[in-house]
């Protein structure tokens, strides 16, 4: 099973990204840079809080990379990590459940060999 006190480390820099989010409700965005963009042009790719509203669209810089790959896996990030954290709850979950069955499992067999010796 992973390590309890490294996934809680993980989920509090998850709830702090979440908390210190200034656009409620935006998603992350990896986009390529434009002509108009200050960036120099080895960066190639941004990713950005973008919050689109009925009226107009907000952006704040998250983060800039020269790969679009590694844009788009920084872009999906927040909300790959706590899917993947959840996955591993429900593993664990599961994993003790069956540890659980197993142990009731193995002492019902230890009573019927000792019944049988005995």
């Amino acid at each position: 099973m992973p390590d309890a006190d490294r996934l809680g480390e993980i989920q509090q820099r998850v709830d702090q990204l979440n908390a210190d989010r200034i656009l409620a409700g935006s998603t992350w965005t990896a986009s390529p840079v434009t002509e108009r963009s200050s960036l120099p042009p080895v960066q190639a790719h941004v990713v950005e809080d973008i919050l689109r509203t009925q009226h107009s669209v907000i952006r704040g810089s998250v983060g800039v990379f020269a790969n679009e790959l590694h844009a788009d896996f920084a872009a999906a990030a927040r909300d790959d990590v706590p899917f993947l954290l959840d996955q591993l709850r429900q593993r664990d979950a599961e994993i003790a459940e069956l540890q659980s069955k197993l142990r009731i499992r193995e002492r019902q067999l230890e009573d019927m060999d000792a019944g049988v010796i005995a």
